[in-house]
Protein backbone atom coordinates (compact mmCIF):
# COMPACT_ATOMS: atom_id res chain seq x y z
CA UNK A 1 0.00 0.00 0.00
CA UNK A 2 1.30 3.39 -0.93
CA UNK A 3 2.45 5.43 2.40
CA UNK A 4 -0.19 8.22 2.93
CA UNK A 5 2.54 10.84 2.77
CA UNK A 6 3.80 10.02 -0.59
CA UNK A 7 0.39 9.76 -1.99
CA UNK A 8 -0.01 13.51 -0.58
CA UNK A 9 3.45 14.24 -2.39
CA UNK A 10 2.30 12.34 -5.67
CA UNK A 11 -1.37 12.60 -6.13
CA UNK A 12 -1.97 16.41 -8.08
CA UNK A 13 -3.06 17.12 -11.07
CA UNK A 14 0.21 16.49 -12.94
CA UNK A 15 1.11 12.78 -11.17
CA UNK A 16 0.41 11.15 -14.61
CA UNK A 17 2.88 13.80 -16.18
CA UNK A 18 5.76 12.91 -13.64
CA UNK A 19 5.29 8.98 -14.30
CA UNK A 20 5.01 8.96 -18.16
CA UNK A 21 5.23 11.74 -20.76
CA UNK A 22 3.32 11.60 -24.26
CA UNK A 23 6.70 13.87 -25.41
CA UNK A 24 8.37 10.24 -25.58
CA UNK A 25 7.34 9.34 -29.05
CA UNK A 26 7.53 11.20 -32.11
CA UNK A 27 4.17 11.94 -34.40
CA UNK A 28 3.24 9.49 -36.51
CA UNK A 29 2.69 10.51 -40.04
CA UNK A 30 0.05 12.89 -40.25
CA UNK A 31 -1.52 12.38 -37.06
CA UNK A 32 -1.15 15.06 -34.21
CA UNK A 33 -0.75 14.90 -30.13
CA UNK A 34 -1.73 16.99 -27.56
CA UNK A 35 -5.26 17.30 -28.75
CA UNK A 36 -4.96 19.77 -30.89
CA UNK A 37 -6.61 18.33 -33.83
CA UNK A 38 -8.05 15.17 -33.97
CA UNK A 39 -9.49 13.15 -37.31
CA UNK A 40 -11.75 11.12 -35.90
CA UNK A 41 -13.45 13.95 -33.82
CA UNK A 42 -13.44 16.29 -36.74
CA UNK A 43 -15.09 13.51 -39.03
CA UNK A 44 -17.67 12.78 -36.54
CA UNK A 45 -18.21 16.11 -35.34
CA UNK A 46 -18.18 15.37 -32.09
CA UNK A 47 -18.13 18.11 -29.64
CA UNK A 48 -14.81 19.94 -28.34
CA UNK A 49 -13.93 17.97 -24.29
CA UNK A 50 -13.18 21.87 -23.65
CA UNK A 51 -16.73 23.11 -24.18
CA UNK A 52 -18.71 20.14 -22.94
CA UNK A 53 -17.06 16.71 -21.16
CA UNK A 54 -20.52 14.80 -20.82
CA UNK A 55 -21.62 15.84 -24.04
CA UNK A 56 -18.03 14.83 -25.49
CA UNK A 57 -18.84 11.79 -23.92
CA UNK A 58 -22.12 10.77 -24.95
CA UNK A 59 -21.07 11.45 -28.66
CA UNK A 60 -18.10 9.28 -28.77
CA UNK A 61 -19.76 6.76 -27.26
CA UNK A 62 -22.72 6.81 -30.05
CA UNK A 63 -19.62 6.92 -32.83
CA UNK A 64 -17.82 3.96 -31.03
CA UNK A 65 -20.76 1.81 -31.02
CA UNK A 66 -20.35 2.51 -35.06
CA UNK A 67 -17.15 2.02 -36.19
CA UNK A 68 -15.99 -1.24 -37.62
CA UNK A 69 -12.02 -2.37 -36.61
CA UNK A 70 -11.75 -2.72 -40.20
CA UNK A 71 -12.64 0.48 -40.90
CA UNK A 72 -10.80 2.40 -38.00
CA UNK A 73 -7.32 0.76 -39.03
CA UNK A 74 -7.77 1.50 -42.82
CA UNK A 75 -8.22 5.28 -41.59
CA UNK A 76 -5.37 5.28 -39.23
CA UNK A 77 -3.05 2.86 -40.77
CA UNK A 78 -2.78 5.45 -43.56
CA UNK A 79 -0.18 6.75 -41.31
CA UNK A 80 2.38 4.84 -42.88
CA UNK A 81 2.89 4.57 -46.69
CA UNK A 82 5.99 2.66 -46.43
CA UNK A 83 8.52 1.38 -43.56
CA UNK A 84 12.11 2.42 -43.66
CA UNK A 85 14.81 2.31 -40.59
CA UNK A 86 12.68 5.81 -39.22
CA UNK A 87 9.49 3.94 -39.00
CA UNK A 88 11.19 0.68 -37.57
CA UNK A 89 12.57 2.77 -34.70
CA UNK A 90 9.44 4.38 -34.60
CA UNK A 91 8.22 0.91 -33.34
CA UNK A 92 11.03 0.48 -30.78
CA UNK A 93 10.71 3.75 -29.49
CA UNK A 94 6.33 3.01 -29.09
CA UNK A 95 7.25 -0.07 -27.03
CA UNK A 96 9.19 1.34 -24.64
CA UNK A 97 7.15 3.78 -24.07
CA UNK A 98 4.01 1.47 -24.13
CA UNK A 99 5.44 -0.57 -21.53
CA UNK A 100 6.47 2.61 -19.47
CA UNK A 101 3.06 4.15 -19.24
CA UNK A 102 1.64 -0.17 -18.18
CA UNK A 103 4.57 -0.46 -16.00
CA UNK A 104 3.23 3.50 -14.22
CA UNK A 105 -0.53 2.15 -14.55
CA UNK A 106 0.31 -1.44 -12.58
CA UNK A 107 1.81 0.66 -9.62
CA UNK A 108 -0.64 3.38 -9.29
CA UNK A 109 -3.53 0.60 -10.07
CA UNK A 110 -1.89 -1.73 -7.35
CA UNK A 111 -1.80 0.49 -4.64
CA UNK A 112 -5.69 0.93 -4.65
CA UNK A 113 -6.60 -3.08 -5.49
CA UNK A 114 -4.00 -3.38 -2.38
CA UNK A 115 -6.38 -1.47 0.23
CA UNK A 116 -9.02 -4.04 1.84
CA UNK A 117 -11.77 -1.27 1.65
CA UNK A 118 -11.16 0.01 -1.90
CA UNK A 119 -14.31 -2.24 -3.71
CA UNK A 120 -16.49 -1.22 -1.16
CA UNK A 121 -15.84 2.54 -1.43
CA UNK A 122 -16.39 1.89 -5.34
CA UNK A 123 -19.50 0.73 -5.01
CA UNK A 124 -20.54 3.22 -2.13
CA UNK A 125 -19.75 6.33 -4.62
CA UNK A 126 -22.74 7.84 -5.95
CA UNK A 127 -23.23 7.06 -9.98
CA UNK A 128 -22.26 10.22 -10.63
CA UNK A 129 -18.92 10.41 -8.77
CA UNK A 130 -17.89 6.84 -10.26
CA UNK A 131 -18.99 8.49 -13.61
CA UNK A 132 -16.70 11.61 -12.53
CA UNK A 133 -13.59 9.07 -12.30
CA UNK A 134 -14.02 7.54 -14.95
CA UNK A 135 -14.72 10.71 -17.33
CA UNK A 136 -11.07 11.72 -15.76
CA UNK A 137 -9.10 9.14 -16.46
CA UNK A 138 -10.78 9.25 -20.50
CA UNK A 139 -9.66 12.62 -20.64
CA UNK A 140 -6.18 12.29 -18.96
CA UNK A 141 -6.24 9.35 -21.48
CA UNK A 142 -7.07 11.46 -24.57
CA UNK A 143 -4.72 14.57 -23.55
CA UNK A 144 -1.61 12.38 -22.77
CA UNK A 145 -1.51 9.60 -25.45
CA UNK A 146 1.08 9.83 -27.70
CA UNK A 147 -1.96 10.10 -30.97
CA UNK A 148 -3.91 12.47 -28.27
CA UNK A 149 -7.91 11.96 -28.95
CA UNK A 150 -7.54 9.98 -31.92
CA UNK A 151 -6.80 6.53 -29.68
CA UNK A 152 -10.07 6.40 -28.06
CA UNK A 153 -11.31 5.11 -31.52
CA UNK A 154 -9.05 2.05 -30.94
CA UNK A 155 -10.51 1.22 -27.74
CA UNK A 156 -14.42 1.07 -28.45
CA UNK A 157 -14.74 -0.99 -25.16
CA UNK A 158 -13.49 2.09 -22.92
CA UNK A 159 -16.71 3.79 -22.46
CA UNK A 160 -17.98 5.38 -19.17
CA UNK A 161 -21.73 3.24 -19.96
CA UNK A 162 -20.06 -0.23 -20.49
CA UNK A 163 -17.76 0.49 -17.32
CA UNK A 164 -20.66 1.36 -14.58
CA UNK A 165 -22.48 -1.70 -15.40
CA UNK A 166 -23.42 -3.37 -12.27
CA UNK A 167 -22.70 -0.11 -10.35
CA UNK A 168 -19.01 -0.11 -11.42
CA UNK A 169 -17.93 -3.79 -11.38
CA UNK A 170 -17.11 -3.78 -15.19
CA UNK A 171 -14.80 -0.55 -14.18
CA UNK A 172 -13.21 -3.11 -11.51
CA UNK A 173 -12.76 -6.32 -13.50
CA UNK A 174 -11.27 -4.27 -16.07
CA UNK A 175 -8.28 -2.92 -13.43
CA UNK A 176 -8.13 -6.93 -12.47
CA UNK A 177 -7.46 -7.87 -16.08
CA UNK A 178 -5.14 -5.30 -16.41
CA UNK A 179 -3.29 -6.12 -13.27
CA UNK A 180 -3.00 -9.49 -13.65
CA UNK A 181 -1.70 -8.84 -17.40
CA UNK A 182 0.77 -7.20 -16.20
CA UNK A 183 1.77 -9.69 -13.59
CA UNK A 184 1.56 -12.43 -16.56
CA UNK A 185 4.28 -10.92 -18.92
CA UNK A 186 7.63 -10.20 -18.88
CA UNK A 187 8.78 -7.40 -17.51
CA UNK A 188 10.99 -6.19 -20.28
CA UNK A 189 8.03 -6.39 -22.57
CA UNK A 190 4.90 -4.12 -23.17
CA UNK A 191 1.44 -6.98 -22.89
CA UNK A 192 -1.90 -6.72 -24.72
CA UNK A 193 -5.57 -6.28 -23.43
CA UNK A 194 -7.64 -9.06 -25.31
CA UNK A 195 -9.83 -7.97 -27.92
CA UNK A 196 -12.50 -9.52 -29.94
CA UNK A 197 -13.14 -6.43 -31.68
CA UNK A 198 -9.56 -5.46 -32.83
CA UNK A 199 -8.69 -9.30 -33.92
CA UNK A 200 -10.63 -8.60 -36.66
CA UNK A 201 -9.46 -5.17 -38.00
CA UNK A 202 -7.15 -6.56 -40.65
CA UNK A 203 -9.53 -9.36 -41.52
CA UNK A 204 -9.77 -7.87 -45.33
CA UNK A 205 -6.42 -7.26 -45.86
CA UNK A 206 -4.44 -9.28 -48.72
CA UNK A 207 -2.78 -12.31 -47.20
CA UNK A 208 -0.36 -12.94 -46.81
CA UNK A 209 -0.18 -9.93 -44.75
CA UNK A 210 1.53 -7.65 -46.79
CA UNK A 211 4.90 -5.99 -44.75
CA UNK A 212 3.34 -2.36 -44.07
CA UNK A 213 0.17 -3.87 -42.82
CA UNK A 214 2.10 -6.20 -40.23
CA UNK A 215 3.63 -2.98 -39.21
CA UNK A 216 0.70 -1.27 -39.16
CA UNK A 217 -1.21 -3.47 -37.68
CA UNK A 218 1.82 -4.12 -34.74
CA UNK A 219 1.78 -0.14 -34.08
CA UNK A 220 -1.39 0.60 -33.76
CA UNK A 221 -1.58 -2.24 -31.48
CA UNK A 222 0.53 -0.54 -28.86
CA UNK A 223 -1.11 2.51 -29.52
CA UNK A 224 -4.39 1.21 -28.10
CA UNK A 225 -2.75 -0.44 -24.97
CA UNK A 226 -1.18 2.95 -24.49
CA UNK A 227 -4.33 4.55 -24.10
CA UNK A 228 -5.81 1.20 -22.34
CA UNK A 229 -2.89 1.69 -20.04
CA UNK A 230 -3.16 5.53 -19.58
CA UNK A 231 -7.04 5.30 -18.89
CA UNK A 232 -6.58 3.13 -16.09
CA UNK A 233 -3.67 5.21 -14.78
CA UNK A 234 -5.47 8.29 -14.40
CA UNK A 235 -9.01 6.95 -13.54
CA UNK A 236 -6.97 5.22 -10.22
CA UNK A 237 -4.72 8.60 -9.64
CA UNK A 238 -8.31 10.48 -9.22
CA UNK A 239 -9.60 7.79 -7.30
CA UNK A 240 -6.47 7.86 -4.95
CA UNK A 241 -6.69 11.32 -5.09
CA UNK A 242 -9.81 11.34 -3.71
CA UNK A 243 -9.43 8.60 -0.93
CA UNK A 244 -6.37 10.41 -0.02
CA UNK A 245 -6.69 14.54 0.07
CA UNK A 246 -10.51 14.29 -0.09
CA UNK A 247 -14.07 15.77 -2.41
CA UNK A 248 -17.45 16.18 -1.41
CA UNK A 249 -18.44 12.61 -2.99
CA UNK A 250 -15.52 10.39 -0.92
CA UNK A 251 -15.44 12.38 2.51
CA UNK A 252 -19.02 10.24 3.24
CA UNK A 253 -17.49 7.41 2.20
CA UNK A 254 -13.86 7.07 3.99
CA UNK A 255 -16.21 8.39 7.44
CA UNK A 256 -17.90 5.26 6.71
CA UNK A 257 -15.11 2.79 5.89
CA UNK A 258 -12.77 4.49 8.42
CA UNK A 259 -14.29 6.10 11.13
CA UNK A 260 -16.20 2.76 12.07
CA UNK A 261 -15.10 -1.10 12.03
CA UNK A 262 -16.32 -1.21 8.65
CA UNK A 263 -19.08 -3.67 9.02
CA UNK A 264 -22.02 -1.04 8.42
CA UNK A 265 -19.45 -0.25 5.11
CA UNK A 266 -18.82 -4.17 4.05
CA UNK A 267 -22.86 -4.61 4.27
CA UNK A 268 -23.68 -1.79 2.02
CA UNK A 269 -21.17 -2.32 -0.45
CA UNK A 270 -22.41 -6.02 -0.87
CA UNK A 271 -26.51 -4.58 -1.28
CA UNK A 272 -25.15 -2.12 -3.76
CA UNK A 273 -22.80 -4.53 -5.71
CA UNK A 274 -25.90 -6.59 -6.65
CA UNK A 275 -28.20 -3.14 -6.95
CA UNK A 276 -30.25 -3.82 -10.26
CA UNK A 277 -30.70 -1.60 -12.93
CA UNK A 278 -34.11 -2.85 -13.90
CA UNK A 279 -37.18 -5.02 -12.98
CA UNK A 280 -36.24 -9.08 -13.68
CA UNK A 281 -38.74 -10.93 -15.75
CA UNK A 282 -40.50 -13.70 -14.53
CA UNK A 283 -43.18 -16.26 -15.86
CA UNK A 284 -46.02 -15.45 -13.51
CA UNK A 285 -46.66 -19.30 -13.54
CA UNK A 286 -43.23 -21.13 -13.36
CA UNK A 287 -41.28 -17.83 -12.01
CA UNK A 288 -38.42 -18.80 -14.18
CA UNK A 289 -36.85 -15.80 -15.87
CA UNK A 290 -35.97 -15.95 -20.00
CA UNK A 291 -32.05 -16.17 -19.32
CA UNK A 292 -32.96 -19.55 -17.24
CA UNK A 293 -34.75 -20.63 -20.10
CA UNK A 294 -32.17 -20.04 -22.36
CA UNK A 295 -33.52 -16.39 -23.74
CA UNK A 296 -36.58 -17.76 -24.35
CA UNK A 297 -39.19 -14.74 -25.79
CA UNK A 298 -41.82 -14.53 -23.09
CA UNK A 299 -45.38 -13.59 -23.82
CA UNK A 300 -47.53 -11.09 -22.19
CA UNK A 301 -51.26 -10.96 -20.87
CA UNK A 302 -52.90 -8.80 -23.93
CA UNK A 303 -55.79 -8.02 -22.36
CA UNK A 304 -53.85 -6.63 -18.88
CA UNK A 305 -51.53 -4.54 -21.84
CA UNK A 306 -54.17 -3.23 -23.52
CA UNK A 307 -57.03 -2.37 -21.11
CA UNK A 308 -54.48 -1.15 -18.11
CA UNK A 309 -50.74 -1.12 -19.81
CA UNK A 310 -49.96 -3.46 -17.44
CA UNK A 311 -47.61 -6.65 -18.22
CA UNK A 312 -48.08 -10.22 -16.70
CA UNK A 313 -45.48 -12.09 -18.58
CA UNK A 314 -45.57 -16.17 -19.25
CA UNK A 315 -43.04 -18.30 -20.56
CA UNK A 316 -45.20 -20.43 -22.96
CA UNK A 317 -48.70 -21.03 -23.89
CA UNK A 318 -48.48 -23.88 -21.40
CA UNK A 319 -48.01 -21.86 -18.70
CA UNK A 320 -50.18 -18.91 -19.32
CA UNK A 321 -53.39 -21.59 -19.18
CA UNK A 322 -52.26 -22.96 -16.17
CA UNK A 323 -51.94 -19.76 -14.77
CA UNK A 324 -55.38 -18.73 -15.75
CA UNK A 325 -57.84 -19.79 -12.83
CA UNK A 326 -55.77 -17.21 -10.51
CA UNK A 327 -54.85 -14.38 -12.57
CA UNK A 328 -58.75 -14.18 -14.42
CA UNK A 329 -60.40 -12.72 -11.21
CA UNK A 330 -57.69 -9.54 -11.95
CA UNK A 331 -57.49 -9.57 -16.06
CA UNK A 332 -57.98 -6.55 -17.16
CA UNK A 333 -59.36 -5.20 -13.99
CA UNK A 334 -56.74 -4.42 -11.81
CA UNK A 335 -52.49 -3.84 -12.17
CA UNK A 336 -52.14 -6.85 -10.10
CA UNK A 337 -49.35 -9.76 -10.18
CA UNK A 338 -47.41 -11.98 -8.00
CA UNK A 339 -44.75 -9.45 -7.35
CA UNK A 340 -42.29 -12.48 -7.71
CA UNK A 341 -39.05 -11.52 -6.58
CA UNK A 342 -37.17 -9.37 -8.77
CA UNK A 343 -39.90 -8.12 -11.06
CA UNK A 344 -41.76 -4.84 -10.92
CA UNK A 345 -44.32 -5.69 -9.21
CA UNK A 346 -41.60 -6.76 -5.99
CA UNK A 347 -41.20 -3.28 -3.70
CA UNK A 348 -37.76 -4.45 -3.34
CA UNK A 349 -36.88 -5.66 -7.29
CA UNK A 350 -33.68 -3.54 -7.61
CA UNK A 351 -32.50 -5.48 -3.83
CA UNK A 352 -31.61 -8.90 -4.51
CA UNK A 353 -29.63 -9.45 -1.02
CA UNK A 354 -32.60 -8.28 1.13
CA UNK A 355 -33.48 -11.20 3.30
CA UNK A 356 -36.55 -12.25 3.27
CA UNK A 357 -37.39 -11.50 6.88
CA UNK A 358 -37.28 -7.84 5.69
CA UNK A 359 -39.16 -8.34 2.75
CA UNK A 360 -42.72 -8.29 4.04
CA UNK A 361 -42.27 -5.92 6.53
CA UNK A 362 -45.86 -4.05 6.02
CA UNK A 363 -45.93 -0.89 4.81
CA UNK A 364 -47.34 2.30 7.02
CA UNK A 365 -50.61 4.50 5.90
CA UNK A 366 -48.25 6.56 4.04
CA UNK A 367 -47.37 3.80 2.09
CA UNK A 368 -43.70 3.75 2.65
CA UNK A 369 -42.12 1.50 6.30
CA UNK A 370 -42.09 3.06 9.30
CA UNK A 371 -40.53 2.20 12.31
CA UNK A 372 -43.70 1.26 13.96
CA UNK A 373 -44.43 -0.93 11.12
CA UNK A 374 -41.55 -2.83 11.60
CA UNK A 375 -43.09 -5.34 13.86
CA UNK A 376 -41.94 -9.00 15.19
CA UNK A 377 -43.12 -10.40 12.13
CA UNK A 378 -44.15 -14.35 11.46
CA UNK A 379 -42.25 -16.75 13.36
CA UNK A 380 -40.37 -19.81 11.28
CA UNK A 381 -40.35 -21.30 15.01
CA UNK A 382 -42.44 -21.99 17.94
CA UNK A 383 -41.91 -18.89 19.62
CA UNK A 384 -41.57 -19.72 23.88
CA UNK A 385 -43.86 -18.32 26.04
CA UNK A 386 -41.32 -15.67 27.54
CA UNK A 387 -41.15 -14.55 23.92
CA UNK A 388 -44.56 -14.14 23.36
CA UNK A 389 -45.24 -11.93 26.13
CA UNK A 390 -42.74 -9.94 24.71
CA UNK A 391 -44.27 -10.01 21.44
CA UNK A 392 -47.28 -8.57 22.74
CA UNK A 393 -46.15 -6.38 25.01
CA UNK A 394 -44.20 -4.79 22.03
CA UNK A 395 -47.18 -4.62 19.85
CA UNK A 396 -49.16 -2.49 22.27
CA UNK A 397 -46.44 -0.15 23.14
CA UNK A 398 -45.16 0.74 19.57
CA UNK A 399 -42.57 3.24 21.02
CA UNK A 400 -40.66 1.30 23.01
CA UNK A 401 -37.94 -1.32 21.35
CA UNK A 402 -37.82 -3.98 23.90
CA UNK A 403 -38.69 -5.12 27.63
CA UNK A 404 -36.03 -5.83 29.92
CA UNK A 405 -37.47 -7.33 33.54
CA UNK A 406 -35.35 -6.50 36.34
CA UNK A 407 -34.03 -8.92 39.60
CA UNK A 408 -38.13 -8.14 40.56
CA UNK A 409 -39.89 -9.25 37.63
CA UNK A 410 -40.31 -5.41 36.82
CA UNK A 411 -40.52 -4.26 33.72
CA UNK A 412 -38.28 -1.25 32.19
CA UNK A 413 -38.55 -0.04 28.83
CA UNK A 414 -35.79 -0.29 26.52
CA UNK A 415 -36.12 2.91 24.22
CA UNK A 416 -33.57 3.96 21.60
CA UNK A 417 -33.45 8.27 20.59
CA UNK A 418 -31.15 7.67 17.65
CA UNK A 419 -33.26 7.27 14.72
CA UNK A 420 -30.66 5.00 12.78
CA UNK A 421 -30.20 2.76 15.85
CA UNK A 422 -33.69 2.44 16.10
CA UNK A 423 -34.36 1.40 12.90
CA UNK A 424 -31.52 -0.66 12.68
CA UNK A 425 -31.87 -2.53 16.56
CA UNK A 426 -36.13 -3.51 15.50
CA UNK A 427 -34.96 -5.04 11.92
CA UNK A 428 -32.69 -7.28 14.10
CA UNK A 429 -35.49 -7.63 16.74
CA UNK A 430 -37.64 -8.53 13.82
CA UNK A 431 -35.22 -11.21 12.53
CA UNK A 432 -34.17 -12.71 16.04
CA UNK A 433 -37.98 -12.66 16.23
CA UNK A 434 -39.11 -14.76 12.86
CA UNK A 435 -36.34 -16.60 11.42
CA UNK A 436 -36.16 -20.06 12.35
CA UNK A 437 -32.01 -19.62 13.06
CA UNK A 438 -32.78 -16.15 15.44
CA UNK A 439 -30.28 -14.47 13.17
CA UNK A 440 -29.56 -10.89 14.27
CA UNK A 441 -30.30 -12.25 18.17
CA UNK A 442 -26.64 -11.80 19.33
CA UNK A 443 -26.34 -8.25 17.83
CA UNK A 444 -29.44 -7.18 19.64
CA UNK A 445 -28.48 -8.36 22.80
CA UNK A 446 -25.39 -6.98 22.29
CA UNK A 447 -26.45 -3.47 21.98
CA UNK A 448 -29.31 -3.98 25.24
CA UNK A 449 -26.38 -5.25 27.10
CA UNK A 450 -24.10 -1.96 26.53
CA UNK A 451 -26.72 0.19 27.91
CA UNK A 452 -28.78 -1.42 30.64
CA UNK A 453 -26.78 -3.35 32.44
CA UNK A 454 -25.63 -0.77 34.68
CA UNK A 455 -29.41 0.50 35.74
CA UNK A 456 -31.20 -0.44 39.33
CA UNK A 457 -32.11 -4.44 39.09
CA UNK A 458 -30.37 -4.79 35.57
CA UNK A 459 -27.21 -6.92 35.14
CA UNK A 460 -25.40 -8.94 32.13
CA UNK A 461 -26.31 -11.81 33.84
CA UNK A 462 -30.34 -11.00 34.63
CA UNK A 463 -30.48 -9.84 30.58
CA UNK A 464 -28.87 -12.79 29.52
CA UNK A 465 -31.32 -14.93 31.26
CA UNK A 466 -34.24 -13.53 30.33
CA UNK A 467 -33.08 -13.71 26.62
CA UNK A 468 -32.35 -17.42 27.06
CA UNK A 469 -35.91 -17.87 28.99
CA UNK A 470 -37.35 -15.61 25.01
CA UNK A 471 -35.09 -17.29 22.57
CA UNK A 472 -33.47 -20.61 23.80
CA UNK A 473 -30.75 -21.57 25.91
CA UNK A 474 -27.99 -21.69 23.41
CA UNK A 475 -28.58 -17.91 23.29
CA UNK A 476 -25.80 -17.31 26.02
CA UNK A 477 -23.42 -20.06 24.52
CA UNK A 478 -24.13 -17.84 20.83
CA UNK A 479 -23.43 -14.58 22.94
CA UNK A 480 -20.36 -15.49 24.75
CA UNK A 481 -19.32 -16.78 20.96
CA UNK A 482 -20.05 -13.03 19.47
CA UNK A 483 -18.61 -10.94 22.04
CA UNK A 484 -14.95 -13.31 21.54
CA UNK A 485 -15.21 -12.54 17.95
CA UNK A 486 -15.61 -8.62 18.72
CA UNK A 487 -12.41 -8.53 20.69
CA UNK A 488 -10.22 -10.71 18.22
CA UNK A 489 -11.22 -8.38 15.17
CA UNK A 490 -10.47 -5.14 17.97
CA UNK A 491 -14.05 -3.71 17.38
CA UNK A 492 -14.89 -0.77 19.18
CA UNK A 493 -18.42 -0.46 18.84
CA UNK A 494 -21.61 -2.91 18.63
CA UNK A 495 -22.88 -3.72 15.23
CA UNK A 496 -25.80 -1.46 15.59
CA UNK A 497 -23.82 1.47 16.33
CA UNK A 498 -21.43 0.69 13.46
CA UNK A 499 -24.43 0.48 11.21
CA UNK A 500 -25.76 3.76 12.59
CA UNK A 501 -22.44 5.11 12.17
CA UNK A 502 -22.30 4.74 8.43
CA UNK A 503 -26.07 5.20 8.10
CA UNK A 504 -25.63 8.78 9.20
CA UNK A 505 -22.43 9.09 7.66
CA UNK A 506 -23.42 8.35 4.39
CA UNK A 507 -27.26 9.90 4.81
CA UNK A 508 -27.20 11.68 1.59
CA UNK A 509 -26.22 9.17 -0.60
CA UNK A 510 -28.71 6.94 0.97
CA UNK A 511 -31.77 9.14 1.01
CA UNK A 512 -30.91 9.83 -2.65
CA UNK A 513 -30.37 6.58 -3.60
CA UNK A 514 -32.83 5.27 -6.53
CA UNK A 515 -32.11 2.57 -8.67
CA UNK A 516 -34.24 3.62 -11.66
CA UNK A 517 -37.21 6.35 -11.61
CA UNK A 518 -38.43 4.71 -14.71
CA UNK A 519 -39.72 1.75 -13.43
CA UNK A 520 -40.21 2.78 -9.36
CA UNK A 521 -42.81 5.26 -10.57
CA UNK A 522 -46.04 4.36 -9.89
CA UNK A 523 -45.04 1.25 -7.46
Amino acid sequence: MTDINYAKANITDDLTDDIISSEDVTDPGNFDTKNVKSIWRLHLKITDIKKDRLRWNKEWEKALKSLESSDVYRVMSSAWKTVGARERALLETTRAMVLKVQTGAATVTGDIMERDDFKNIWFLLEESERKRHILEGLQGACNHAAWGEDSRALCPELTASALLKARGQEFLDLLAQFLQAKKSSKPSAPFSIPSTWWDHAIDNAPQPLPERDEFAYECLTLIRNEFIGRFVLHTSASILHDIVVGSAGMDPIINATENTDGTFARGMAYAMKGVRDKPLIRCENCTKTPEELGNVRFMVCSICRIKLKFDIHYCSQKCQKADWPKHKQHCGKEKKSKGLQGTVGDRFWAFPHIPDSCRDIPEGPDGHITMESIDAGTPQYKRSKSLQRQVAMIEEDKDTDYFLFNSSGQPIRFTIRDMFAKMNFRILRRMAMSTANKEGLEAMAEYMIKYMRDLPGLSRYTIVKQLCAEYGEDTKEKLTRWEKRSVEMGKKSTLVESMSQGMSAMGPQLMNFTPSKKYNKGH
